[in-house]
């Protein structure tokens, strides 16, 4: 066979004919074991290509291999803690929660596992482990700790094992010296590992790693006896191998009962500084093959593209491209049936994106062999949502409530709105519309009955009982109208419940809500769901361990960033590195070699590879790709092999294209209900006004269609509610002082002063009852509630504001008061045949000096003068001094209300510079308004003529050009002006 580079035949195949030409009438003595279930499936279809009706050999994983040997069942990792669990109390003696120890205990189970696997002396480690502990507990002084940190770049770990036993000892026995408590773990976990181990041998089970151990122990005691099943055992396609994969190997070769096949033919690996090739040199060398394999080495690498995409989805689409492109181009044999390509995922998370974007009708049939993960379905994403509602559940006040946050997530989530769609909506809008921060059960019971179930409290205190039947009802509730694998899913996620309620009922174990809600998620996110599919047709869809042994003509790879692949993967442990290398313990740099190689080996032999990364830039995310990428750049760029490339996708434009509503007959029956003698009649106002002004789309989409720019409820006093606040505080506090005055109406001195004593509490009060009535919504008889948090602050703030203004209206005494949010309803004759429904909420209305003035209260840095009117009603302006064209409509509407002619004067109150400004005067071309009426011949002919446009039938609601109104809308996702 040539070295042809674009042509190489796959390893299994390979193996499968040179064992069909030397060994065909031996099969049903032969036994072949494979790394993975996915590598013995393609050997097998490739042997009876070869051996067609012939026997067929006897085929393994190297899983069930070992568990056959080892005569055991393997315990559920869910079994395996309650064990430990159990075995830890009974030798320790403590007295500890299993809440506290499930963290700990899984770190435990991991290195009992490589315990095992790594053939380690367990009495041998483990009194290392604990004279090693000794050294680093804390009789050392910190220069001590300084020297040994910089002389072995190792810190004794002190405050690592305090914090484990803060966590661990809660009673007042064990309140004792961290380092007693510490010392005492490492002298029990010795016998921990023998008692849990003696545990599982009684029972019949054992750990992963243990299986290992006996499968060893199993095979050396059968090859002794010659008892062996069969005549000779073939392992292929492994690479890195633990001390006891070793052990078994070296049992059979000495017996001359095994044979060995390694995939090595990569130009990768004849490179010594690549982590790659480097265990597998030595495996070839200690257990060699029977036949050579007839390959020629492969020198070159085949023709790789490298492809920056500026987005993890992005991803998706550029594959979907790919996908296309290979099938016109036949590099895809055969489209109907792809199993010549594969798409390798290492971030599983983009499963989903990715199988919504395949082009089947290039690309029909696929077939995924890494099995959907529970975690990325829409059920698992619904029951974190509900887990999430139940940890942050409070008991306030007297009584058990939700976060709006988890609530207002849940009522979006379709399987919710399947249940009760309309008390679905109705809650959120009720959450939204009364500010509720925390939903008690019983105010979602009145509104939406049918989602009881789901918003049902635990607490603290329930059982594993309760959390188990509060799952199965919820499970109950949303199943109704699911169907196929929404169902399927609902079942694996019952099953994982069932579990953990079994084993902590036989073990006598009592969870905490939390800790089963975590125990839950935990079992999910390992789960998979498998999907019906046949395992030798179509597109193969994977992960990067299901691609161990095999090869394809095309390659695609995603996700290829540093920390994704390789994954940075921190698994906790109480053995330390130290001990680790001195025990041959597998380390970090171990994993790296493993995935080293995977990736050189897939895509030695492949025809076309294309390695795509994330190239964006955001946060701490830097675009970096996978060093593996890096290394093919440096090692082999100058072949002529590699191609690098950008895909770049340009934003759509909007601005050739203005959004245009044209006003049809059904807009123009809603804009009726703004005039007199209306049915259902709604309101203009001064904001009405001014916000067509700066963009009549955003007044259509507000007053006509009647959307809400910003439904999502703020969990933070705003500055539209930090004015309504101060508005609504000072309102108050000036009605109470009219209350005891002579003539009910006239501030003095001495009213003000006495407000802002130091020792009086009246500003305190009544901003805390009013926060509490409209930010914190409590009931009449908890206004008093003193403030805290957040509200405090803002309160303390909001008092500084009133204080400000009452400081400020010191200077004018005596005044009037004559009235504060004051609710103007009225019409406006704006011609003969347009009568318009207006409606307004002027802050202010006092005089002072014989002066009656208009005041205006303002939480931003308002501009209060303007050259030229029009320019508050020119929609192309800048800036048309919105808070100019307000107040002089307040004046107006207050004579037409009031039906008078009288003078009034203008003011804004800018809240935030009031100490500094003092309230401001409205100047028209520098000229000071001290009569609105001097203005209004001017002002009211633009008014009239604004609201003319608004119901003008031929005008449509078009876009704004000015983007800088754009930048604060709550609309420009909508309309296309999002790009700030």
């Amino acid at each position: 066979m040539t070295d042809n580079p674009h042509h190489h035949t796959p390893f299994l195949r390979q193996v499968a004919d040179i064992y069909a030409a030397n060994e065909s009438e031996h099969f049903s003595q032969l036994c072949f074991i494979f790394p993975n279930k996915r590598s013995a499936t393609f050997f097998r279809h490739y042997l009876s290509e070869n051996n067609g009706s012939g026997t067929a050999p006897n085929i393994r994983t190297i899983t069930s291999f070992v568990s056959e040997l080892s005569r055991t069942n393997t315990a559920s990792k869910l079994e395996q803690i309650f064990i430990l669990f159990d075995e830890y109390r009974k030798l320790s003696g403590d007295s500890v929660e299993f809440d506290q120890f499930l963290f700990w205990g899984e770190m435990i189970l991991s290195d009992f596992g490589d315990v095992d696997r790594y053939l380690v002396d367990a009495d041998s480690l483990f009194v290392n482990l604990k004279r090693y502990k000794e050294i680093s507990s804390n009789y050392l002084t910190p220069e001590q700790i300084e020297i040994i940190r910089r002389y072995w770049g190792e810190e004794p770990g002190v405050e690592y094992v305090d914090r484990f036993w803060k966590h661990f000892g809660n009673s007042d026995k064990d309140k004792k010296k961290p380092s007693d408590k510490f010392l005492r773990l490492w002298e029990a976990l010795c016998p921990l590992y023998h008692a849990f181990n003696d545990r599982l041998d009684r029972e019949g089970k054992s750990s992963g790693g243990m299986m290992y151990r006996k499968a060893a122990a199993a095979l050396s005691d059968a090859v002794v006896k010659g008892t062996l099943k069969f005549k000779r055992y073939i392992f292929v396609g492994f690479n890195v191998l633990t001390p006891v994969e070793l052990k078994i190997f070296s049992t059979l070769r000495g017996c001359g009962a095994a044979d060995f096949y390694w995939d090595y033919n990569c130009p990768a690996f004849s490179n010594g500084f690549n982590r790659a090739g480097r265990f597998i040199e030595r495996n070839i060398k200690e257990f060699q093959s029977l036949y050579p394999l007839s390959e020629t080495p492969i020198t070159t690498l085949p023709d790789i593209e490298i492809i920056g995409v500026p987005s993890a989805i992005a991803q998706t689409k550029v594959t979907a491209s790919l996908l296309s492109d290979l099938a016109k181009s036949k590099d895809i044999a055969d489209p109907m049936n792809a199993v010549d390509t594969a798409v390798v995922l290492p971030d599983e998370s983009l499963f989903v994106a990715l199988r919504r974007a395949i082009p089947y009708d290039d690309i029909p049939n696929i077939n995924v062999t890494m099995g959907l993960p529970m975690k990325l379905t829409s059920v698992a994403s619904l029951m974190r949502m509900i887990v999430s509602l139940q940890l942050r559940a409070r008991h306030t006040a007297g009584a058990e409530s939700f976060f709006y946050k988890d609530v207002a997530a849940l009522l979006a989530d379709p399987a919710i709105k399947n249940i009760a769609a309309d008390q679905a909506d109705a809650l959120a809008e009720a959450i939204i519309k009364e500010r509720l921060f925390r939903v008690t059960p019983a105010h979602i019971a009145e509104i939406a009955p049918d989602l009881t179930p789901v918003f049902t409290v635990l607490g603290d205190h329930g059982s594993a009982d309760s959390v188990y039947n509060y799952i199965s009802d919820v499970i109950k509730c949303i199943s109704t109208g699911m169907s196929g694998a929404e169902l399927k899913f609902l079942d694996a996620y019952t099953a994982a419940v069932d579990k953990i309620r079994e084993h902590s009922t036989s073990f006598g174990v009592r969870l905490l809500p939390a800790t089963f809600f975590r125990m839950v998620e935990r079992i999910v996110a390992s789960e998979k769901i498998n999907l019906v599919g046949e395992p030798l047709k179509g597109l193969q869809i994977m992960g990067v361990l299901e691609t161990r042994a095999l090869d394809f003509d095309n390659i695609i790879m995603l996700s290829l960033n540093e920390r994704i692949f390789p994954r940075k993967h921190y698994s906790g442990t109480f053995i330390p590195d130290a001990l680790r290398r001195g025990y041959g313990i597998a380390t970090s740099d171990f994993q790296e070699s493993i995935f080293a190689y995977y990736f050189y080996r897939l895509i030695s032999r492949a025809r076309k590879v294309k390695l795509l990364y994330d190239a964006r830039t955001i946060g701490v995310k830097t675009g970096e790709m996978s060093r593996y990428l890096t290394q093919l750049i440096y090692l082999f760029g100058k072949s002529g092999k590699i191609k690098q490339s950008l895909r770049v996708f340009e934003p759509r434009s909007f601005a050739d294209k203005p959004v245009c509503i044209e006003k049809n007959n059904r807009i123009i029956t809603r804009l009726k209900q703004y005039l007199h003698g209306a049915e259902s009649p709604k309101y203009l106002s001064a904001s009405a006004i001014n916000k067509y002004v700066a963009c009549p789309l955003q007044f259509y989409l507000s007053y006509v269609e009647g959307y809400n720019a910003d439904e999502e409820m703020k969990d933070c006093i705003d500055s539209s509610m930090y004015g309504t606040i101060v508005h609504d505080t000072c309102e108050s506090l000036y009605k109470a002082l009219l209350k005891n005055s002579p003539d009910h109406k006239t501030v003095t001195r001495a009213d003000i002063e006495a407000l802002i004593a130091r020792n009086d509490t009246r500003i305190e009060r009544t901003i805390t009852r009013i926060i509490n009535s409209l930010y914190n919504k409590f009931d009449n008889d908890r206004l008093d509630t003193a403030l805290n948090g957040q509200s405090l602050i803002m309160g303390n703030v909001i008092k500084e504001s009133v204080k400000a203004i009452l400081t400020e209206d010191l200077k004018l005494t005596p005044f009037i008061f004559e009235g504060a949010e004051e609710n103007m309803i009225m019409c406006f004759d704006v011609n003969p045949n347009l009568r318009v429904n207006f409606k307004q909420k002027i802050d202010r209305i006092d005089i002072v000096g014989g002066v009656r003035r208009i005041v205006d209260y303002k939480t931003g840095d308002e501009k209060t003068s303007v050259t030229d009117l029009g320019t508050c009603f020119d929609h192309a302006a800048a800036d048309h001094r919105k808070a100019v064209a307000q107040i002089l409509l307040y004046c107006y509407a207050y004579n037409i209300k009031k039906n008078s002619n009288v003078p009034l004067k203008p003011y804004i109150y800018n809240l935030r510079k009031i100490l500094s400004s003092g309230p401001l005067e409205i100047k028209i071309n520098r000229r000071v308004v001290e009569d609105h009426r001097t203005v209004m011949d001017e002002f009211v002919p633009l008014l009239f003529g604004t609201i003319e446009e608004i119901f003008n039938p031929d005008i449509p609601f078009v876009q704004t050009d000015n983007e800088a109104t754009c930048k604060f809308c709550g609309f420009k996702t909508m309309c296309g002006r999002c790009n700030e």
